[in-house]
């Protein structure tokens, strides 16, 4: 092994040679080295679940994968490929235990640690507002920091969105229609997909209606004999009024 302090004004990216001499000798052939003092990016790491023993994700290619627990323990350790990608190979882990993530590309820089929380439990299905007739947004609440989406009956997303750190959320929408049903998930950090919370569109608010019964021209003839009836009694009425009251006269 050797250290050599590199003179001042060499910088990152550019290139050097390097060769060895012995006494008296003429240099051996020489290697070249391109300067390299910029540590990867963070590892991206996909969802991790209780149970699983690989976490997988990207990381600048041909980099060392590093994994570890809490307490600093290697867990488990692996190459990306030229493409960045990795899996590497660890115990069992546990509903809600934190790992860390470095990568270390080929000339020793170590990148920051990726914090990654083992979380297969699905978020609660949101808690969605009365959406009306007409209305083009849609409101709730639901797990804090996911991605709430709203698709129609036919399952074509209409409109997704982020909560918030209290979890709100107001999501757009088209118009809605009076009786269409929309369908709410929300979706965590880890890819967990809630149960869908079901809303009915209610229809805008419609003026009184007030039913009026009509008599057709047909009905009126058809209680024509009961009217000549009535009209009979009456006049019997009256002639048997008027002779009782002559009878008293005389």
């Amino acid at each position: 092994h050797y250290v050599i302090d590199l003179p001042a004004g060499v910088k990152d990216g550019d290139v050097v040679g390097v060769a060895a001499t012995e006494k008296d000798k003429k240099p051996a052939n020489s290697a070249t080295i391109t300067i390299d003092r910029v540590a990867p990016e963070a590892p991206q790491v996909d969802p991790i679940k209780g149970g699983d023993t690989t976490i997988t994700g990207k990381a600048e290619p041909d980099s060392t994968v590093t994994i570890v627990d809490k307490d600093g323990n290697v867990l488990g350790e692996g190459k990306a490929d030229k493409d960045g990608n990795f899996t590497i190979q660890v115990p069992a882990v546990s509903e809600g235990d934190k790992v860390f993530v470095t990568a270390t590309d080929q000339n020793g820089n170590e990148s920051k640690p990726t914090e990654a929380i083992v979380d297969g439990v699905a978020p609660a299905a949101p808690i969605v507002n009365p959406v009306k007739d007409g209305d083009t947004t849609v409101t709730g609440k639901a797990e804090p920091d996911s991605t709430v989406t709203v698709t129609d009956k036919d399952g074509n997303v209409v409109g997704e969105g982020k909560t918030d750190k209290d979890g709100n959320f107001t999501v757009t929408i088209p118009p809605a229609k009076g009786g269409d049903k929309l369908f709410v998930t929300a979706t965590d950090k880890n890819g967990n997909v809630s149960g869908k919370a079901t809303v009915e569109v209610a229809s805008g608010a419609a003026g009184t209606v007030v039913k009026v019964k009509t008599t057709k021209t047909g009905d009126l003839f058809n209680m024509m004999p009961i009217f000549i009836l009535m009209l009979i009694a009456a006049m019997g009425i009256f002639i048997t009024t008027v002779m009782m009251r002559r009878a008293r006269q005389k």
